[in-house]
């Protein structure tokens, strides 16, 4: 058993019974989709460190996924840093980090926060995605799926996302 199903089978309790064998849908769903996008996930099960997960150069971590409060949480960091690996990769984005220098900080700062946007509207829609996918009732999803993380308006706006979705 790889360390992902580990993580992911510590979600799987949480759910309703009838719901369980989802948690296995939803691994190969995530396994594939990082698979196919030829992308190198670690999970670090103990780092100290201010952020969930991090993009490097040749790799995306994600850190402490034991201490994540719940399954949304967990995918919404995975997913949420797989596209800052695709906006720096595939769609060819700036990275702030490496290509703007400190004196235009306001540059810097404005495609910092366009890059951090993208990849939270894009780590809720995927989020938003498996659960449509997998008929998950809307109010076991706002339990299971919410994201402790950011501020309740996200989870309130990933809901959102999802009448939108249907």
């Amino acid at each position: 058993m790889s360390n992902f199903s580990r993580l992911l089978d510590r979600f799987k309790y949480s759910f309703p019974q009838e719901l369980e064998s989802k948690v296995d849908i939803i691994e190969n769903f995530v396994v594939n989709y990082i698979r196919d996008n030829e992308i190198n996930v670690k999970f670090l099960n103990s780092c100290s460190t201010g952020f969930q997960g991090v993009r490097t150069r040749d790799q995306i971590i994600i850190c402490s996924p034991i201490s994540m409060e719940t399954i949304g949480d967990f995918l919404y960091t995975i997913f949420h840093e797989i596209r800052h690996e695709q906006q720096i990769r595939d769609l060819k984005m700036l990275n702030p980090l490496t290509d703007f220098d400190l004196e235009d900080f306001e540059a810097l700062y404005e495609q910092y926060w366009n890059m951090e946007l993208d990849a939270d509207e894009f780590a809720k829609k995927m989020v938003a995605k498996l659960i449509i996918k997998l008929e998950i009732p809307i109010e076991i999803a706002k339990k299971l799926f919410s994201l402790s993380i950011v501020t309740s308006t996200v989870t309130f706006i990933l809901f959102s996302s999802i009448s939108y979705v249907i």
